[in-house]
């Protein structure tokens, strides 16, 4: 859907010289100490849990009928407890995404807090109420619950930004395995299940596969639109349906024909909306994706592929860090990292909050690629201007092929079912397909 090219960027962002390599080594081969060590396994899941006299997990998700305790015993509490999830609370949800505002220079977008453990928790219950509702047996809910919990395990650092740089090495849904341990293994095995079943479910494949993707997407939506109800067009949506999250209710699973339809048409059609609505205003805001494209520069010099320079940083390593972890080790390896954004930086990790608050001064759309490398060319043979880079947005998959139920009890694709809400859908989803050139006047940088 979206793919990211590098920029051409000035010498500033070169990798560190020798004299000084010790530093990286040396940063490298603690980050590696740690997690040999578990070092990071021993934290407590102070987000989480109740207290130590509680064994019991908290979850929620506004606008549904979806929160409280989960507790030691349940299946979602069980596969917390033995793979390594600990980690995903270190990384964000949404990256370095900001809260779009409408005058950036006066005010600020604030960043979205939620992290990726809160999502797979969140997930695996949308997914376990489903298949209760719909009379599965256990050993096949606890699988899909564990399909949950695992399929963003490998999210690498820095989220998105950092897998647009290399996505075939740090797609998360296909190396899910190499961060589990011999733990893990053990689990997957005592639930009747195996590596093969857990990576069909994972990368959508089968009757699981298809609710995983139902399950995730309605997880990510309902929490990614509770931060963002100021705008209208969202509570509009609420307004009409405050129980917008309770579309996990509506599913209908035929295992005989390995079927999924939504039973409530017009509640699937609010989510749809609600979801281009995001992708409209949120993911895709200019500002954020010109963010994202910024990161990607900051980090591509520092990353090695296939893992052949251990100076660097490789996808394995990367599955294994937080985001805390990546910008500390950026800072120690970019010499002028304090410079890179104009404001009084003296602790690596306010180097996060100032990136938070940075964006591109301007930018350009285009509808071809070729436009796009021509105004980039212009761009770099300007004294005057810096380029940031390129980012392609394609066309976003609006799910309008969901199966519903219609008033006649026929079985049909939403598309069929509303072909004017789906045209809606699709055209609010679309509506920031192009090709995007960011730049800023080599004088300064966008002001915080």
């Amino acid at each position: 859907m979206v793919e990211e090219f590098p920029s051409s960027r000035s010498n500033d962002l070169s990798p560190i010289p020798s004299s000084e390599g010790k530093t990286r080594i040396s940063r490298n081969r603690i980050i590696l100490k740690h997690m040999e060590e578990g070092f990071l396994a021993q934290c407590e899941h102070e987000a989480f849990f109740n207290g130590e006299d509680d064994n019991s997990l908290l979850f929620g998700m506004d606008f549904a009928d979806l929160g409280g305790s989960i507790f030691e015993k349940e299946y979602v509490y069980e596969a917390i407890q033995r793979f390594p999830t600990w980690r995903l609370r270190g990384i964000k949800a949404l990256g370095f995404l900001t809260m779009p505002v409408s005058d950036p220079d006066r005010q600020i977008g604030f960043n979205y807090r939620h992290d990726r453990e809160l999502h797979i928790i969140n997930t695996a219950r949308v997914m376990e109420f489903a298949m209760r509702n719909n009379d599965f047996p256990e050993e096949l809910i606890r699988i899909g619950v564990t399909a949950a919990i695992l399929h963003d395990i490998a999210i690498p650092a820095g989220g998105d930004p950092t897998i647009f740089v290399d996505k075939n090495n740090l797609n998360e849904e296909e190396w899910w395995w190499e961060v589990i341990d011999e733990e893990g293994w053990k689990y997957i095995e005592e639930i009747g299940s195996s590596r093969e079943e857990m990576h069909a479910i994972i990368n959508n494949e089968g009757l699981l596969g298809q609710l995983l993707d139902i399950s995730d997407r309605i997880a990510y939506v309902i929490v990614d639109m509770s931060q963002n109800t100021y705008y209208p067009d969202f509570k509009t949506i609420l307004n009409a349906d405050p129980k917008l999250g309770n579309l996990y209710k509506d599913i209908v699973i035929d295992r005989d024909a390995e079927r999924i339809h939504i039973s409530n048409p017009r509640r699937l059609g609010a989510f749809l909306l609600a979801r281009a609505r995001l992708h409209q205003k949120v993911y895709f805001d200019p500002r954020s994706m010109g963010r994202d494209v910024f990161f990607a520069s900051l980090f591509r010099p520092f990353y090695s592929p296939d893992g052949s320079d251990r100076e660097k940083l490789f996808p394995s390593m990367l599955r294994r860090m937080t985001d805390e972890e990546l910008i500390r080790y950026l800072t120690d390896n970019i010499p002028n990292y304090r410079n890179l954004i104009k404001t009084g930086i003296e602790d690596p990790i306010d180097f996060s909050h100032a990136l938070e608050r940075w964006y591109p001064k301007e930018w350009e759309k285009f509808q071809t690629l070729e436009e796009g490398e021509v105004r980039a060319e212009e761009i770099r043979q300007d004294p005057s201007l810096e380029l940031i880079g390129i980012k392609i947005v394609r066309d976003v998959n609006t799910a309008v092929g969901l199966l519903v139920e219609d008033g006649n009890g026929n079985i049909i694709t939403f598309q069929e079912y509303d072909p004017k809400w789906t045209a809606l859908i699709q055209e609010t989803a679309n509506s920031r397909k192009g090709i995007y050139v960011f730049y800023n006047p080599r004088a300064g940088r966008a002001p915080l």
